[in-house]
């Protein structure tokens, strides 16, 4: 029997989508937890958290990480604009969520309807948002960025003679200035003079407005590298992302706290042939077979997130063991070495990073950071969310609305039921 079709939809039913394997990405939202937990127990119970949720949620799917991160009474959540946070709310998420990038100030009413924290980096952007504001029921909450050493968004730091301008935006009327707050491009490293006088120019800041009479609730700077490595930034909030994601700005700090891999990502052998020696394998012939090999074609590729820069270099997981890959990868698909592990077949599952294959060695031999390769995972990438090890949900972006937003079904599905998830 063919796979089921909801009349009048172009929604596929579950067993369609599993027949429809192909690469996924499952996300343990116990390993979210996990991360979550020791988050809190680094930074103890006076302190607020603010997880980061921008990037759909550093490609773990945003909806589905707010809604657990709702679920355990995390105190704010971050993204980076306006359609991101709107993403959120529409999902039925109310925790509150603070946009750290630009939005055009005639969009005040907005982000006041629908509750959201909007960072303001300059007089000019304070004072349109102010104006904006005039006229709706409450006052713009808004956090007050100041560049103190990052040179990205943020009003410049200059030493005290700042403070007059710091301490006349705050007095702008129609504006709730609920954070203050700055960025660290360097917390990773240990020790760090500048970390340090960035830390100690955002203390100033906040005792200086204190003295003028300006209370801000909320001052915050410690990103996840500083969550571990700097105690005194952590002021009021913090801003964890990739710890919550199991993973750590550089691989030096991963003893550090007690954190697991929330995303593995998979994919499954297409084919298994074996080829002569000499042939050339993938586009540009980078690669010939030194002698006769078995090759297994995996369904995945530069298009789903994987790095091209990968190529010859990174290997897969097949059968629990590490299969090379030859020659380049391309847009859907990557072929590799099988020679040395017997009984693969086509529709053998494959693991392409995870707990088993840290992304951290990928991003090294990528030349680049884990952040950039958890985020790159593709919107063709279904998300399957597993809880005890049971499937409790999924996000299929390419399947429409209805299962975009991913349903938490009141008895979850045994993966002995969704033999196409099983590793």
């Amino acid at each position: 029997m063919g796979p089921k079709f909801r009349k009048g939809t172009n929604i596929v039913m579950k067993d369609a989508v599993l027949a429809l394997r192909r690469t996924w990405a499952e996300v343990s939202l116990d390993a979210a937890v996990r991360n979550h937990g020791a988050i809190r127990a680094q930074i103890g119970g006076d302190c607020r958290l603010m997880a980061m949720v921008k990037a759909d949620a550093y490609g773990h799917g945003a909806v589905a990480l707010a809604r657990l991160l709702q679920e355990l009474g995390t105190d704010f959540l971050g993204v980076a604009s306006l359609d991101e946070a709107l993403e959120l709310r529409r999902a039925g998420i109310r925790t509150p969520v603070l946009i750290l990038g630009f939005t055009p100030a005639d969009m005040a009413p907005v982000l006041i309807e629908h509750n959201l924290a909007q960072t303001i980096f300059d007089e000019d952007m304070a004072r349109a948002m102010s104006r904006a504001s005039a006229g709706c029921a409450r006052a713009l909450s808004v956090h007050l960025k100041v560049d103190t050493g990052m040179s990205r968004l943020g009003l410049v730091w200059r030493g005290v003679e700042t403070l007059p301008a710091l301490t006349a935006l705050c007095r702008l009327p129609h504006l709730y200035f609920e954070g203050l707050f700055t960025h660290l491009p360097l917390s990773e490293a240990a020790d760090d003079p500048e970390t340090e006088a960035q830390i100690a120019a955002l203390a100033l800041m906040r005792d200086a407005l204190a003295a003028e009479g300006i209370r801000i609730p909320i001052c915050h700077c410690a990103n996840s590298g500083a969550v571990i490595q700097y105690s005194k930034a952590r002021f009021d909030m913090v801003r964890a992302g990739l710890l919550l994601y199991g993973l750590t700005p550089e691989i030096h700090l991963a003893d550090r706290m007690d954190l697991v891999p929330a995303m593995r990502l998979c994919s499954v052998v297409s084919q298994v042939k074996t080829i002569d020696k000499g042939v050339a394998v993938s586009y540009g012939r980078t690669f010939r077979a030194p002698a006769a090999m078995r090759v297994a074609v995996v369904a995945a590729g530069y298009a789903d997130g994987y790095p091209r820069a990968l190529s010859g270099r990174a290997c897969v997981l097949i059968a629990g063991r590490r299969a090379p890959i030859l020659g380049h990868v391309c847009m859907d698909m990557m072929t590799v070495d099988v020679s040395d592990i017997p009984d693969v077949h086509a529709g053998d599952p494959v693991v392409l990073f995870g707990p088993e294959l840290p992304v951290s060695e990928l991003a090294a031999l990528a030349g680049t950071i884990s952040y950039e390769l958890i985020c790159s995972v593709g919107k063709r990438v279904p998300r399957v969310y597993l809880r005890g090890g049971l499937e409790v949900g999924r996000t299929n972006y390419l399947l429409g609305d209805e299962e975009y937003v991913t349903r938490w079904p009141a008895a979850p599905t045994p993966l002995s039921d969704a033999p196409s998830l099983r590793l």
